[in-house]
């Protein structure tokens, strides 16, 4: 008896490859405008109550595709109403962190199960890492994050924002992190700007040229120290791409891309990164590139013992920073009595004889 031939999970897809199913299959190559435009802008899960689709589409669909997407978990709400969810990754679980602002509401999606980096601040990097995320479930965390907002928040702002700032490290994913990238700037799909989708990186180089190439959106580097032998140490992928390779980098990412700047992220760690001659030491180093630095407060985590730069020593730093012309912000803390704040995604590993390397 044959095996029946798989379904296609059409979640993810882009614009050019549903052109081609579409095609294939015998419908109308016109239809999938309407057909990204209902399961990407109005969450629409079901073949047949999207818009635009005759009798025979929805038949054809059904017989060769599926909408799969992973369901979150119930949602933990915290008191400054961001909201975290969880779901099931490999033996493990990832998680995702809505941040509401005044004009702004930002989803913080996760691209990897787990991390392979160790940068010492995270705790992430604490889980090891277990498994790259499959574009469909990066976007079932936008696809999720959206049905809540859409179906029992109505008076919450839609995501304006997502961030690939969550659990792992996404340009070593970064063949499923560009394809949902280049989804969410789609005007068929969820039709963001580009600067309205950033990719954090901790400094993987070749990847970061690659992906200048393949998902010109917002990059923001992790870089927490402004020297190699503290950036050794607290962000350790640093020993193989150091910060003589790494700033050449960022600016050809901009040169490529063609975005107008760089994030530089930079968590306040008190006494090992907050002096003012360190503050000096950064200006020095971002001196050719265009940037602006998001001063980070740390958040605490079990398994380092560090503590955040005081208010009065962030001020000084930010005031220098400021006085040598650089743009400044210091990152609101937000979802910390959920642990959904930065630094603090860990997913409850359930076998650790799923951990694995990865090559950098």
């Amino acid at each position: 008896m044959s095996k029946a031939p798989s379904l296609v999970n059409l979640i993810g897809h882009s614009r050019d490859s549903l052109t081609q199913y579409f095609t294939a299959w015998g419908i109308n190559p016109l239809k999938v405008k309407p057909f990204m435009q209902g399961l990407y802008q109005k969450n629409i899960l079901s073949f047949d109550y999207i818009e635009g689709l005759s009798k025979q589409d929805r038949a054809i669909l059904k017989e060769h595709a599926c909408l799969e997407v992973q369901k979150l978990s119930k949602p933990l709400f915290s008191n400054d109403q961001s909201v975290k969810w969880t779901m099931p990754a490999s033996s493990s679980m990832v998680e995702c962190v809505y941040l509401p602002e005044e004009r702004r509401a930002t989803l913080c999606v996760s691209s990897q199960c787990g991390c392979a980096l160790k940068c010492k601040f995270c705790a992430t990097g604490y889980q090891g890492f277990e498994a790259n995320l499959s574009k469909a479930q990066i976007l079932s965390q936008v696809i999720g994050a959206s049905d809540l907002l859409m179906h029992h928040f109505p008076a919450w702002q839609a995501i304006s924002n997502v961030v690939f700032m969550g659990m792992g490290e996404p340009l070593l994913n970064l063949e499923e992190v560009a394809s949902v990238a280049n989804l969410l700037v789609d005007d068929y799909a969820y039709s963001l700007a580009k600067r309205r989708v950033t990719i954090s990186t901790s400094g993987i180089i070749p990847k970061i040229l690659e992906c200048a190439k393949r998902a010109p959106v917002g990059l923001a580097i992790s870089l927490h120290a402004p020297d190699n032998d503290l950036r050794n140490e607290i962000v350790p992928i640093n020993k193989k791409y150091p910060l003589e390779e790494l700033i050449p980098a960022l600016k050809a990412y901009l040169e490529i891309s063609k975005m107008d700047r760089v994030v530089v992220e930079y968590v306040m760690i008190k006494n090992v990164n907050d002096s003012l001659a360190q503050a000096k030491l950064l200006a020095n180093l971002l001196k050719d590139v265009p940037c602006m630095i998001n001063l980070i407060p740390y958040n605490p985590n079990p398994f380092v013992d560090y503590t955040c730069s005081s208010m009065e020593q962030i001020e000084a730093f930010t005031q220098y920073l400021k006085g040598r012309n650089y743009v400044v912000t210091v990152r609101r803390t937000r979802g910390e009595d959920i642990q959904g704040a930065c630094g603090q995604l860990v997913g409850a590993i359930k076998s650790r004889s799923k951990v694995r390397k990865v090559v950098c």
